[in-house]
């Protein structure tokens, strides 16, 4: 399946459910892209509009992970886990929409 390249950051967003499908992922693989409103973009997409005026929330099926883990000085860290529960034709589709119309907000 290709994927379009995303031209706003709720594209990124998506496509970053997208290719992180299988495993999730993390703030570690969102700040190497330089993303560092991954977590706002994702909110703002859960919040925003389908075609039916419903919520995209029970759609995209998001889930986050709390995570435990050891940084490089030894010490245990917290971060969480994203991903998305929906099929990947689903999101590929969502990117299109996206890169085509925008975002529609709840008013």
């Amino acid at each position: 399946m290709k994927v379009e390249t995303p031209k706003t950051q709720h594209g990124l967003a998506v496509r970053m459910l997208i290719d992180y499908h299988d495993r999730g992922f993390s703030m570690k693989e969102a700040c190497q892209l330089l993303f560092f409103k991954v977590q706002t973009r994702l909110g703002e997409l859960e919040r925003s509009l389908d075609d039916k005026g419903q919520p995209r929330k029970d759609k995209l099926m998001i889930r986050r992970l709390p995570m435990k883990g050891k940084n490089r000085f030894g010490h245990t860290m917290n971060y969480i886990s994203y991903k998305s529960l929906a099929p990947k034709s689903y999101l590929a589709n969502l990117l299109k929409k996206l890169n085509r119309e925008g975002l529609k907000s709840k008013k």
